[in-house]
């Protein structure tokens, strides 16, 4: 009878884990965060933009790691992480913070960026999560 309860505590216990793992919940002391797995955004405001970015960019295929984008910005001088040991993140960051910069507007967006982001869905996720 020991043994069967331990399996049923492990595998609560296991189950517990995977539906944590689809919640977009902060960690530390961040007040944002989005979810690849369940591409969802947890954030307070102020804080939603650059979220909102990286769904952009999830939804696009992660287009921050395309060699157009990584060209753009290198070409424009925007590779604002490149202090990161992680090149990958670089980009993906890159991507987020120049939406952050733009305010999540296309208009505030240099021209040459604009058709990195999908404005629609961008729309719709501002008004969602930053309303």
């Amino acid at each position: 009878m020991k043994e069967y309860s331990m399996k049923i505590n492990l595998l609560i216990a296991a189950l517990s884990l995977f539906i944590l793992s689809f919640m977009p919940l902060p960690m530390r002391s961040n007040r944002a965060v989005y979810n690849t797995w369940s591409n969802s955004i947890y954030c307070t405001e102020g804080y939603c933009i650059h979220e909102i970015a990286h769904a952009l960019d999830d939804e696009a295929g992660w287009i921050s790691s395309s060699d157009d984008f990584k060209n753009t910005a290198n070409e424009m001088d925007l590779d604002l992480w490149r202090w990161r040991e992680f090149p990958a993140w670089s980009y993906k960051e890159t991507y987020a913070e120049l939406f952050v910069m733009a305010e999540g507007r296309k208009e505030l967006m240099p021209e040459r960026l604009q058709n990195f982001y999908d404005w629609e869905l961008a729309d719709r996720l501002m008004e969602k999560y930053n309303g």
